[in-house]
């Protein structure tokens, strides 16, 4: 079971999960991402660790995140 939920809509359902590969840019702060799911409901790609909430991480700093560092840069 998975415990994915999107930071941008809520939906706990994604479409897929992918792993990626990219060349650093430290500009740039999808470039580290590494893993990605794309919510079935809003359709963008969610950095793993934030749609996972890695590192115990709270949905509220997950979406905090999301909004202030990833979203903006998609």
């Amino acid at each position: 079971m998975s415990n994915f939920i999107c930071p941008e809509c809520k939906s706990e359902t994604y479409k897929s999960h992918i792993y990626v590969s990219t060349y650093p840019n430290p500009n740039d702060p999808w470039s580290h991402v590494l893993q990605q799911f794309k919510c079935a409901n809003c359709n963008n790609f969610i950095p793993a660790h934030l749609a996972l909430r890695w590192n115990d991480i709270s949905f509220e700093k997950a979406r905090e995140d999301w909004i202030n560092i990833y979203f903006k840069n998609s």
